[in-house]
């Protein structure tokens, strides 16, 4: 609890009103300078809407026009409603006294009031009907482009983003970004009605009008640090809700110590309380947001009927004309109603359009400590030699990126993990790296696929290096299994295929085989068909293992990389793909992280990381006698053993 009252206050306190206007006020100034704001928080919503509009295609292009000028056609009918008004109810004393022409001059106006008020709702169907046409098309694209991008993020940006969010924050844009057109739109439309209702209170009551104008100026500067301070609040209590949510998953996660502990009538007493302070501090933001909304509305509201009932009486006695107090009372109606609307719609919901699209794209946003220089070489697969020179690494740490730092900010690093390794790995040989668990091992093969820069030296793949190409590039050189494997909820042959979808079905079966998998598959009902559940939950462990190693089989890269393949596999199993790793590494580059035992004895070459160094570099039988690791898990007649026996199966 005591972590979610630090979260609570670890903003900034808000500024007081004063403070705030003359903030509001620089900024004025700054923009007609023509000076930049610093913060994408700054932008303008009127401005982005125009930057939406940009990017959409010509049909949707097209139906933002036609939306516009229904909503224009539609707010001048709204506007013109009370002069409709005043011409129906001036046309009632002659009709009472039973002047000439009086019925049909009554009738007319009545009828041409009624046309007017029965076609603004038909405009403001049509005006939303082309809204959401516009948004399933702009939808359709821009989900997609949304996709694009991330699928395009450096693979660390995805290990600290699980897909959900991804998915979620991408939908969130989208959605935002046609609601913000389509309100920037609706604004323009309520300035037209404002425009006329205005001149109509002018033209009858000048005093009336500037006390109605002053009112909704200071009413919207009003809500303006009245949304201001509510964001701030809501902020805190987004920040709650995201420590009680942390929390409440990690004990979920950890919920076998909780059992073993016996400590789940306590997890629940502290889960009950986090939910608790979550629950009060939503519900102070909520009532905020009521008295913010209502009674300012309601106390504003009282003052104006009071001064709009006076003047419109002394305009009547004035004038003896009745169609001027329907004309005042319901152009100062409109006008009044209609401004507290644009103000809302400003305050409330376009802002907040601004915000919300703002914060989540900043959360797409790839971390400075993740970006890295890439160039545009090309590589053949004669580049399939590794050259390590000196390489130093350490790992950044990641800042929150919606916290705005600034992109030139020097990168915060851990202690070196990598440190100073020099080393070239040829084909035509399996080479393993080994080493103890946290040596160095897996950041060592996430190097070499480029996932991030260098704190020093160079990798070279042949002879170019790594920040010269495209990840592209990298890609179609490298086939990589890692520790943890991914699959689609898909069948085991559509999860192979997607890889090289013209595979023939004797390398499907080729690649199985040399995966060990042949036997299993035949034992299920569905065979290749057999759907694997997603991420392949409905396989065994091994057979996991196994269908990674064969969609890298059947790819054929110049290059492979396996961070432990095999484990938990047995002896029979592992001689069989070090079998196909054998003959792969004929005219490839074969690079193997392993703790198995079996896999050290059959290598080529072995590279013993420690410390993030280098400690011995050899065949097996060479470091059996120095290497510490080696002689940990092996003896020189194991290994000698384990020859002679795999020289017999291959």
């Amino acid at each position: 609890m005591t972590d979610i009252k630090k979260s609570a206050h670890s903003h900034e306190r808000p500024l007081s009103f004063f403070a705030y206007e003359k903030q509001n006020i620089k900024n004025i100034i700054n923009f007609a300078k023509g000076i930049k704001p610093n913060t994408l928080k700054d932008i303008n919503p009127f401005i982005l809407a125009f930057q939406i509009y940009k990017d959409m295609d010509s049909i949707c292009k097209k139906n933002v026009y036609l939306m516009f000028a229904i909503g224009a056609i539609s707010a001048i009918l709204e506007g013109i409603t009370p002069y409709m008004e005043m011409l129906v109810f001036n046309a009632l004393p002659p009709l009472i006294s039973d002047t000439p022409n009086a019925i049909t001059t009554f009738i007319v106006f009545w009828a041409l009031l009624s046309i007017t008020k029965m076609l603004e709702p038909v405009f403001n169907n049509l005006r939303y009907y082309f809204r959401w046409k516009i948004s399933y098309k702009y939808h359709e694209k821009e989900q997609t482009r949304g996709f694009v991008e991330i699928i395009n993020k450096p693979r660390p940006f995805f290990k600290v983003n699980s897909s959900a969010s991804l998915n979620g924050m991408v939908e969130k844009i989208t959605n935002q970004k046609i609601n913000l057109l389509g309100d920037v739109l609706d604004e323009f439309m309520g300035i037209i009605i404002l425009f006329i209702t205005g001149t109509s209170v002018l033209a009858v009551s000048p005093k009336l009008f500037f006390i109605t104008l002053i009112s909704c100026l200071f009413y919207m500067e009003f809500r303006g640090y009245a949304t201001y301070l509510l964001r701030n609040w809501q902020n805190k209590q987004r920040l709650i809700k995201i420590k009680v949510s942390q929390t409440n998953r990690d004990i979920m996660a950890n919920s076998f110590i909780a059992q073993d502990a016996i400590k789940i009538e306590q997890e629940e007493k502290n889960m009950k309380a986090r939910m608790a302070k979550d629950t009060k501090i939503s519900l102070k933001v909520l009532f905020a947001e009521y008295k913010i909304n209502n009674i300012s509305s309601f106390i504003l509201n009282m003052i104006l009927a009071i001064f709009i009932a006076i003047i419109a009486l002394n305009d009547v006695i004035e004038t003896k004309e009745i169609g001027r107090f329907a004309l005042i009372y319901s152009a100062t109606s409109v006008f009044r109603w209609r401004s507290y609307q644009l103000i809302q719609w400003y305050k409330k919901y376009i802002l907040d359009y601004r915000n919300e699209i703002v914060d989540t794209q900043k959360q797409l946003v790839t971390p400075h400590a993740l970006e890295r220089k890439t160039g545009s070489k090309k590589l053949t697969s004669k580049d399939n030699a590794i050259t390590l020179k000196d390489i130093h690494f350490s790992y950044p740490k990641i800042k929150d990126v919606t916290t705005l730092v600034c992109e030139k900010e020097n990168i915060e690093r851990g202690n070196n993990v990598i440190k100073g390794i020099s080393t070239t790995i040829n084909s035509g040989e399996i080479t393993v790296i080994a080493g103890t668990s946290g040596e160095g091992k897996t950041t060592l093969m996430s190097l070499i696929r480029h996932d991030y820069d260098l704190t020093a030296g160079k990798i070279k793949l042949g002879n170019k290096d790594l920040t010269t190409l495209k990840d592209e590039e990298i890609n179609k050189q490298i086939a990589f299994v890692d520790q943890n494997v991914h699959f689609f909820d898909q069948t085991l042959l559509y999860n192979l295929k997607y890889f090289k979808e013209n595979a023939s079905i004797e390398e499907l079966n080729k690649a199985l085989d040399s995966a060990g998998l042949t036997e299993d598959i035949s034992n299920l009902k569905d065979g290749l068909h057999h759907r694997i559940g997603q991420d392949g939950c409905a396989l065994s462990g091994g057979q996991r293992q196994r269908l990674a190693l064969a969609r890298i089989f059947l790819i054929n890269r110049p290059i492979m990389i396996l961070d432990e393949p095999t484990t938990g596999l047995d002896q029979v199993l592992s001689f069989k793909i070090m079998k196909t790793l054998k003959e792969k590494a004929k005219n490839k580059t074969v690079l193997l992280v392993t703790h198995n035992p079996t896999e050290i004895a059959l290598a080529d070459r072995v590279i013993v990381i420690k410390d993030g160094q280098i400690e011995s570099d050899g065949t097996p039988l060479d470091l059996i006698e120095t290497s510490p690791f080696l002689k940990s898990s092996l003896t020189k007649q194991d290994i000698i053993s384990k020859q002679k026996l795999f020289s017999k199966i291959a």
